[in-house]
């Protein structure tokens, strides 16, 4: 077998190297993207631990680096839930006029929906849609499909289960009846795991030992 001319083996080298520098390309921009997300999710995390954000100069910077992540990888669906949560925790913050809070929480919101339309079968962040439809009193019909797909998608995951039982049970009245029956639901799974206390005395705070039949 005779050996590749020399001008064909230049072109394979040359080849693979333009084939390597292009996958570098490619690459950089995603690893900019975890960095910027990695940040914004340990200051998510710390004020999680905390139960609020340290000040707002604080928030600036985390929100910083998730606009970031967003801004260099717009395609993943946490990065764009991270972005949104940011705006959700300074929705909450203290001292915030109502105005405020509802605008930062709509753009929350509407960042949820786009996490969920990039990977409709990610289970929390349809949680993380009821329950903040819940707390700006949202009961429209978005909200009880959410309910729906949160359910569905992650009735056995822990976190799924306390932000969406906190939703239903906090606002029961005003939910829609399959939604109501999926809280009846979510109360007996939950009287299998950890979650059992956190599920009766959601019950119990809110008077509804007689949905629950407590």
């Amino acid at each position: 077998m005779k050996d590749s001319p020399p001008n064909t083996r230049k072109a394979l080298v040359a080849t693979l190297v333009l084939l390597l520098l292009v996958g570098i390309y490619r690459s950089v921009p995603l690893i900019l993207a975890d960095y910027h997300d990695y940040i914004s999710l340990s200051y998510q995390q710390k004020w999680a631990k905390q139960g609020a954000i340290a000040s707002v100069d604080e928030w600036k910077q985390g929100f910083h680096h998730a606009a970031r992540a967003v801004a260099i990888d717009d395609t993943s669906p946490a990065v764009m839930e991270r972005l949104g949560r940011m705006y959700e925790w300074y929705g909450y913050a203290k001292g915030n006029t109502p105005l405020v809070a509802q605008t930062n929480n709509s753009h929350a919101l509407h960042l949820y929906l786009k996490a969920a339309a990039l990977r409709p079968t990610r289970p929390n962040v349809w949680a993380d849609i009821v329950l903040l439809k819940a707390k700006q009193h949202q009961f429209d019909s978005q909200a009880n499909n959410a309910v729906q797909h949160a359910y569905s998608l992650g009735q056995h995951d822990r976190e799924v289960q306390r932000k969406l039982f906190q939703a239903l049970v906090m606002e029961w009245d005003n939910w829609s009846t399959s939604s109501q029956q999926i809280g009846r639901e979510l109360f007996s799974l939950m009287q299998k795991t950890t979650g059992k206390r956190f599920s009766i005395n959601l019950v119990k705070q809110h008077q509804r030992e007689a949905e629950f039949a407590l």
